[in-house]
């Protein structure tokens, strides 16, 4: 099916080709570290190495290749290719008498189907767990490290693959660092934590954030209102139509006109799927401005305010857009 629908949005393309592990695996269920698929408007053809023969033969949906995939394509044939995906190294090497063009985004992961729709609220489902598990082991000593390490085991544990991303937690000041990696920083009793995580379930992503506030007061106790008053403005209007401009300014406006505009550093959110960062990007620019949200589409939102000495606040959460509204795939209590 996921085939038959890229070759239907061929257009003036003759046919197709890529390289990545990742699209391979969505097109035909096949996990390989290398391997090139192509096809044309009727025909598709994987093609693999000495490695992946056997496998491919009982796994995969179409036929298997072992000569050059670029023998597929005619002579003077109109290709695509992912610009995205292939290196300019790769592209100097294609076949001369073949006309690559690049097309981006050809392969839509943007609408998941209800099998993958199920995997992402299992993985999400994962997520809260895991952020419950990182809530319940802070105690006066713990490193950021320590409680990272062991939720990518928690996580496996759990029966996931592990952490979707390198987690963030960041204690205290180290906070106001949207990408913060996890270090030896010790939690002392009261202070701020952020946790920004992601699980992994049969291949697909989640990813949540929260801020715990503990015993902090003044203007982070501030900050942290203001961004939870964003993102249920964002929510408020998460369903089929609303055009990703809109979307990203129900959070951004709430924010500036709090006084905190240029310290919101980052978009709203991001789709979200097989791989944590997904098109579209949430933000009021082009080309993501004007794509209006769709049943099926799945995407964060996680608005953010982050003061450099003092700390930052983001909140999290990974949706589905669905009929009438949206589906909160990692509340869950938290």
């Amino acid at each position: 099916m996921r085939i038959r629908f890229l070759q239907e949005k061929l257009g003036p393309l003759e046919g197709w080709i890529t390289e990545d592990p990742l699209e391979i695996a969505y097109l035909t269920g096949l996990i390989l570290s290398q391997g090139t698929f192509v096809c044309t408007k009727d025909h598709a053809q994987i093609f693999v190495d000495g490695r992946y023969t056997s496998y491919a033969k009982q796994k995969s949906p179409i036929p298997i290749g072992s000569e050059n995939p670029e023998s597929f394509f005619k002579a003077g044939a109109v290709i695509g290719f992912d610009a995205d995906k292939m290196s300019v190294a790769r592209h100097a090497k294609l076949r001369p008498d073949v006309k690559w063009i690049a097309s981006i985004n050809l392969v839509s992961r943007l609408i998941k189907d209800p099998l993958e729709q199920q995997l992402m609220r299992e993985a999400g489902i994962l997520a809260a767990k895991g952020m419950a598990f990182c809530k319940a082991a802070l105690h006066p000593g713990v490193s950021e490290k320590e409680i990272a390490d062991d939720l990518d085991y928690f996580f496996k544990k759990e029966g996931g693959e592990g952490s979707a991303f390198e987690s963030i937690i960041a204690f205290g000041e180290n906070s106001a660092f949207p990408h913060h990696r996890s270090g030896l920083r010790r939690w002392k009793e009261g202070e701020l934590v952020l946790i920004d995580i992601g699980a992994t379930k049969a291949r697909y992503q989640s990813d949540m954030t929260r801020t715990y506030l503990f015993d902090t007061k003044g203007e982070l106790e501030k900050i942290y209102h203001i961004v939870d008053a964003a993102k249920k403005s964002a929510l408020s209007i998460c369903k089929p139509g609303t055009k990703i401009g809109d979307l990203d300014l129900a959070a951004r406006t709430l924010i500036e006109k709090a006084g905190y505009g240029p310290l919101f550093c980052h978009g709203l959110g991001h789709g979200i799927g097989l791989e944590v960062h997904e098109f579209p990007s949430l933000k009021n620019k082009d080309p993501f401005k004007d794509i209006a949200l769709e049943k099926g589409m799945v995407i964060t939102i996680e608005p953010g305010i982050y003061k450099e000495g003092l700390g930052g606040v983001r909140l999290e959460d990974t949706i589905l857009i669905t009929d009438q509204g949206y589906e909160n795939l990692t509340c869950h209590g938290l």
